[in-house]
């Protein structure tokens, strides 16, 4: 039963279902679904660079927080990577 149920589970993993893909075809194939895309993530980084220029004002206008705290308005994208010297 175990080694059934592993195989099962393999196969599910392995071979994931084909509606994502079909949904990502359909919006970049149709002319109206991906300007429409293109609105959404457009509204998505817009909101983003309020966030980060709210969070930016609030430590260093309310706070007062030391530090320099320009990144926080520089960087560009959703995440930022940081790479400790663990010497």
């Amino acid at each position: 039963m175990k080694s059934q149920l592993s195989v099962l589970q393999r196969s599910e993993i392995s071979n994931p279902p084909s509606h994502g893909a079909r949904i990502v075809s359909l919006i970049l194939n149709t002319p109206e679904l991906f300007e429409e895309w293109k609105r959404d993530i457009q509204t998505m980084a817009g909101r983003i660079i309020e966030m980060r220029k709210e969070l930016y004002h609030l430590l260093t206008e309310k706070l007062h927080t030391p530090g320099n705290w320009d990144h926080i308005v520089n960087q560009i994208g959703m995440f930022r990577w940081v790479c400790f010297d663990a010497g």
